[in-house]
């Protein structure tokens, strides 16, 4: 049977004679057939505009009965990756006649991959199982079991959980795997209140489990062991604590909890803290009986009083208390174990745990109570070492002192590592290997300049060494995007990709495997163009590449690399200027010096995206020698732009026919000033935001439902709407025409008249993707091209993912958390707006993201480039307008903020002074915690003096209760 009669009767939907003829093929025939199957059904499987496929729903279930019955187990796993051939209803007739041997593995694969259709239910696996003698993994029987509690009436689920009585092997066995593998029991509630009309008081299979252990069908004692043990077995946090509420909900009583202690310690390692916490209610229960294992508690308790959860740390301090009242042999090791809540910087926490050593300071040893204690000094609030001084040396105060007084070693830029360039073809070999997979964010800056450098070497044998580097370049232009993949790692493999085409026409010879490589992809592109309509071969010349959104950022690096191409097409051997020397994009300004000699050797003009971005990527240091040696070296119009960048004295000198690298000049030496040498230049119309990115924000109440918020329900803490949006302004820009953006140095099919003066590269700055998804693989390279001013990408990476506090989705966290790494590291001027984007992110909802913005912070007092009474404004002007709880900035103080070192002690003093003159007259909740913080580092910065502004706030809320002791005491 040919492939055309097959794909006839698809077409045709003539069911009944295709699953005839296809009972007939032979294992050659299937073979065969499957060459061109898959290739063939390629538009037909494709989704229409309106979301549905090309073919029909006949036709597809065909499509997929064809497939079942000719592909290997490879092809087919691939082929149906979602498991749709279970919902076929040809599937019994197929395997009537044909049960691939592959048919179980691919069931237990789909439950791996968390494919497997929810209408695939427990009961039908068994019966396939069974009658085709299939195996079943233990993942899969775990994953459908949970629907075997419902029986299905003319669309309604009705409960039934005596269908768990039909056979055996069920309560024997495959009950318990619930207990050991992921499930979604935890959300079986949802599924059968949407179908059935359930009782909505209890769980669904927690009212199963209490009718197989009343019944005695299953051990209610083992329920018990399996529900504590499943909590410690990495499931997820919902999953996790539905096992603890199965616990909870079977009432287990005072001699079951005895003799399940063993678990119930085990339980509270859980990685989750409701196990953890509910756990612990039952320790509270048992604590004092006769028979309790108290030595085994203790051994969990560093991992309890450890914890980030305070009513886990709390409730560990609460069965202290009442395991020292029983006055036993363990009460001394009881009270120094309970000192660890001090790593807890919250104030009840110290609290409690200083009211239990005052409490038995009886029992403390004297020879361990200063030397235990001094472990803590880093997180002791000034309360808790004001309560605990009775019980410490004198000596221990004057250390902790010192301690605090030590200063914060300064780290230097010039310090930063250094990026090499490839030197040998092996070295530009492995280069090549990596520069795809996004593994470095400069690996599209040196891949290029290796290639420019040593394309002397690229001749000969050396060219088909790069066979593999070029089947991954064109596999990463021709397929689909991966979740790693950017939309520069597609541009990187596209220049790769011309550069050979070039290489292979200039030494055919030598590239025979290199062209047979390149055909292959390309004849493949082309049998697609022909097959499916409207289809446009994706292997295009590095000129014509650009991204499916009109995003202008990306003109920048496609500049260099279009530079780059045209000095291996002319075989220059000019350097590319703009190729970092340091890690974070940063640029030698000695090494570009020399860079730029060879250009005005060889009488050269640079190119302008490339000779701005190397402005752009000047690192701080060696000025002075640069500056030196420019003077020996260079002359004319590039000699009075490095003059002026670096002579602070110097003014711009006339001509100025390199507009934009001068401007670019003008930005790194001083954004604020504004330079008359310049005022006929386009870019003094430009709204000065646009190059420093200090654009105008603002804090509104906006209606839940608007349109503004997009498609994301925002909700708080507490489940109500979140109204409190933050809105930035940023300039307006349209998309550019990259004709004449780059049309100065290449030629293009139109001819279009360049603008009279070109595009500076902040003008470009833009995040126009509408799904940001391949842009976060892409955020640090971004920076890195403006690595002394990121400010303008911060701002539009501002405006789009931080409008409300609340991280909406994984999508936003990643691509926050990608910016706010390629900041680490970074010295650059910190403007107002910096400030901003800063200060927001430690106010988000994902702990993360508050961590690394903290560490900035950090590392920014560190280097004397934040300005912390700036940070403090923002964050005052958030948390008076409701953005984010007060709690979110507390913990971010407490954890990473306290006790760094002087400096850090007296720039958080300042933040604390800024952020209480912002607060309103009616403060938000949790302001006694940040003024509890404020006393505290009164005292350790030795700080007798409070700002008017500050002190008018306090005298404001002095009546306020909560309030008023707090107060009272920072005043006197």
């Amino acid at each position: 049977m040919t492939l055309t009669t097959i794909t006839g009767l698809i077409l045709k939907a003539h069911h009944t004679e295709l699953i005839a003829q296809l009972k007939t093929l032979a294992s050659g025939e299937k073979k065969e057939l499957s060459k061109g199957f898959i290739t063939w059904t390629a538009p037909y499987l494709r989704y229409r505009d309106n979301g549905g496929r090309v073919a029909s729903s006949a036709q597809l279930e065909l499509i997929f009965a064809t497939a079942f019955m000719c592909l290997n187990r490879t092809d087919y796993s691939k082929f149906d990756s979602l498991g749709q051939i279970l919902d076929n209803r040809f599937l019994d007739v197929l395997l009537k006649s044909y049960c691939p041997d592959w048919f179980g593995d691919y069931l237990n694969d789909l439950v791996k991959t968390n494919a497997l259709p929810q209408h695939f239910q427990y009961e039908e696996a068994l019966q396939l199982a069974e009658k085709y003698h299939l195996y079943l993994s233990d993942e899969l029987i775990a994953s459908k079991i949970t629907d075997a509690i419902f029986t299905r009436r003319w669309g309604k689920l009705a409960f039934a959980p005596s269908n768990l009585e039909k056979r055996k092997v069920t309560l024997e066995k495959h009950i318990w795997l619930i207990f050991h593998y992921p499930s979604a029991i935890e959300t079986c509630d949802n599924y059968y209140r949407h179908f059935g009309t359930p009782n909505d008081q209890e769980d669904i299979w927690i009212t199963t489990f209490r009718y197989l252990v009343s019944n005695k069908l299953i051990s209610r004692m083992e329920v018990l062991r399996q529900s504590l043990l499943a909590t410690v077995r990495n499931f997820n946090k919902g999953l996790s604590g539905w096992f603890i509420g199965l616990f909870e909900a079977l009432e287990p009583t005072t001699s079951e909890l005895m003799a399940l202690q063993t678990e119930l310690f085990s339980s509270l390692s859980s990685q989750h803290s409701r196990p953890v916490n509910g756990t612990l209610n039952f320790v509270k229960k048992i604590c004092l009986e006769s028979h309790f294992n108290l030595e085994g508690f203790l051994t969990t308790t560093n991992v309890l009083l450890s914890s980030n959860t305070k009513s886990v740390v709390l409730s560990t301090l609460w069965i202290f208390n009442k395991l020292i009242s029983r006055k036993n042999r363990f009460s001394a090791e009881i009270l120094l174990a309970a000192c660890q809540a001090f790593i807890n910087t919250d104030h009840d926490v110290q609290a409690k745990a200083c009211d239990l050593l005052i409490r038995h300071a009886d029992v403390l040893p004297s020879t361990l109570q200063t030397d235990q204690l001094r472990r803590y000094t880093d997180t002791l609030s000034t309360t808790s070492r004001q309560t605990l001084s009775a019980l410490v040396s004198p000596g221990w105060e004057s250390l902790e002192r010192s301690r605090t007084n030590q200063p914060f070693p300064v780290m230097l830029i010039d310090a930063t590592p250094t990026v090499p360039l490839p030197e040998s073809v092996e070295d530009l070999l492995y280069l090549s290997s990596q520069a795809f997979e996004n593994n470095d964010p400069l690996h599209i800056d040196l891949l290029p300049a290796g290639l420019v450098n040593m394309q002397d070497q690229l001749k000969g044998p050396a060219l088909e060494k790069f066979e593999a580097a070029l089947q991954r370049a064109l596999t990463i232009v021709v397929s689909d995007f991966r979740s790693t993949t950017g939309y520069l790692d597609h541009l990187l493999a596209t220049f790769f990709v011309d550069v050979f085409m070039l290489l292979i026409e200039r030494f055919p010879a030598d590239t025979v495997r290199l062209r047979s490589l390149q055909e292959k992809f390309q004849r493949s592109e082309k049998e697609t163009e022909e097959r499916i309509p409207g289809y446009e071969s994706k292997i295009q010349p590095l000129l014509k590449w650009r991204t499916n959104f009109t995003d202008n950022t990306y003109l920048i690096h496609k500049g260099i690399l279009l530079f780059a191409y045209e000095q291996i097409r002319t075989e220059s051997r000019l350097p590319i200027l703009s190729t970092p020397t340091h890690r974070h994009g940063y640029l030698d300004p000695v090494i570009l010096v020399s860079r730029l000699k060879e250009f005005q050797i060889n009488g050269c003009i640079p190119d302008n995206v490339d000779f701005q971005t190397a402005v752009s990527r000047l690192a701080p240091f060696g000025h002075a020698k640069a500056l030196q040696d420019a003077k020996e070296s260079l002359h004319g119009e590039i000699l009075h732009i490095l003059e002026f960048l670096w002579d602070e004295d110097t003014r711009p000198v006339a001509p100025f026919s390199m507009e934009a690298v001068w401007f670019m000049a003008a930005m790194r030496k001083s954004p604020e000033h504004k330079y008359a040498e310049f005022q006929n230049f386009v870019y003094s119309t430009v709204p000065s935001t646009v190059f420093t990115g200090d654009v105008h924000w603002a804090l509104t109440a906006e209606n839940p439902g608007s349109t503004h918020l997009g498609q994301h329900v925002n909700t708080n803490e507490n489940g109500s709407a979140n109204r409190h949006v933050m809105r930035v302004t940023l300039p307006s820009a349209e998309p550019i025409d990259e004709t004449p953006f780059l049309s100065e140095h290449f030629q293009f099919d139109k001819m279009i008249p360049p603008r009279h003066q070109p595009y500076s590269l902040f003008e470009l700055i833009s995040l126009r993707a509408q799904w940001i998804d391949h842009q976060i693989n892409d955020i640090e390279r971004l920076i890195y091209l403006f690595p002394s001013n990121p400010t303008p990408l911060l701002a539009h990476v501002c405006a789009r993912f931080l409008q409300v506090s609340l991280i909406r989705n994984d999508t936003d966290k990643r691509m926050l958390v990608r910016t706010l790494h390629a900041l680490t590291g970074l010295t650059f001027r910190w403007c107002g707006f910096s400030h901003v984007f800063l200060a927001t992110c430690m106010l988000t909802s994902d702990k993360t993201v508050r961590s690394i913005a903290a560490q900035i912070w950090v590392e920014g007092v560190q280097k004397v480039m934040i300005d912390s009474e700036v940070m403090g404004k923002v964050l005052g002007a958030h948390l008076t307008g409701e953005y984010a709880p007060v709690k979110r900035f507390v913990d971010v103080v407490t954890e990473q903020f306290l006790k760094i070192s002087t400096l850090h002690n007296s720039e958080l003093t300042k933040m604390l002074s800024a952020l209480v003159e912002q607060l309103p007259a009616k403060p938000p909740t949790g302001t006694s915690k940040i003024l509890q913080l404020y006393a505290d580092l009164l005292v350790l910065s030795g700080v007798d003096y409070i700002r008017p502004n500050t002190l008018k706030n306090l005298h404001a809320w002095s009546d306020i209760p909560g309030l008023k002791k707090i107060i009272l005491k920072i005043r006197h």
